[in-house]
């Protein structure tokens, strides 16, 4: 009966032990809006914690990642047929975490470009429109699907 008892309690205290690693993720509210930057060259993620929580989200690459690894990008010659063109993406590892507040804000830069002038010999026959689309979920974390657009004129790119 001792070990009746002893059994019944290390089940009963392990229970809400397995529950807590078996939670579904937290549905976060925010927005998300993405633009180029024509001084830094760089787009702008601005991202709007609408959440009651903080969000520690780890930047890296090689993680499940806030910004980079989870935006789709593409983009297409801003003309009547919207030719496809290729997207150079360029993102360093960051190994950091990014801490956003409830209600808080944050900005992060992304290099679209391996070098601007990539993008030059396009931007001078027409603009370029780039489709961008976000969804984030891990085991800790779901962020709804968000989209957009941007334009790129030449312009905005130094050449």
């Amino acid at each position: 009966m001792k070990y009746f008892l002893i059994f019944i309690s290390i089940l009963l205290f392990d229970t809400p032990f397995a529950q807590d690693q078996e939670r579904p993720p937290v549905a976060v509210k925010y927005s998300l809006n993405l633009e180029f930057d024509k001084v830094r060259q760089k787009i702008i993620a601005h991202f709007n914690n609408k959440s009651d929580m903080d969000l520690k989200i780890q930047r890296d690459l090689n993680a499940p990642s806030f910004l980079t690894e989870r935006i789709s990008f593409f983009s297409f010659r801003d003309t009547e047929n919207l030719t496809r063109i290729p997207v150079y993406f360029l993102a360093q590892s960051d190994p950091n975490y990014v801490l956003i507040n409830s209600n808080g804000h944050y900005d992060g830069k992304i290099n679209l470009f391996k070098s601007p002038k990539d993008y030059c010999g396009i931007l001078n026959k027409s603009p370029i429109i780039i489709f961008w689309f976000y969804g984030h979920r891990d085991n800790k974390y779901r962020f709804a699907r968000s989209q957009g657009a941007f334009r790129i004129t030449k312009s905005d790119v130094k050449c």
